[in-house]
């Protein structure tokens, strides 16, 4: 009987410990999206891996594009890169620094189309 109590006690506390699997979205740059200045929009908030990032904006105008820190800094995206321009795209965030850039010329490095998010 004891070891049962012991068993139900352990359940109970890895349950609370446990943090939902279900993602959480975010729309990148709220309701202004993907546009502009959007640089500084991750800060202050908390991101975790399997979040996912919405960025809304005018096809054709902008796009997205995944990148690494050095791409990022430079504002210059590997040519193998996916290019995502829908409009409306979703990408989930990998543990630890994800960056985002619009590749079209001096959107990155000009307008601030640029974020980092650190998913934890």
């Amino acid at each position: 009987m004891a070891q049962q109590r012991l068993w139900v006690a352990l359940l109970v506390i890895l349950l609370l410990k446990s943090k939902p699997t279900e993602s959480n979205k975010y729309v990148v740059g709220g309701n202004e999206g993907w546009t502009y200045g959007v640089h500084s929009w991750p800060n202050g908030k908390v991101f975790h891996h399997n979040n996912v990032l919405v960025f809304n904006y005018q096809a054709g105008i902008h796009n997205v594009v995944r990148v690494n820190r050095h791409e990022y800094e430079n504002c210059q995206p590997n040519p193998n890169s996916k290019t995502h321009d829908s409009g409306h795209d979703q990408l989930r965030l990998k543990r630890g620094m994800n960056y985002f850039i619009c590749s079209l010329p001096g959107h990155c490095n000009l307008g601030g189309m640029n974020i980092a998010i650190n998913a934890h």
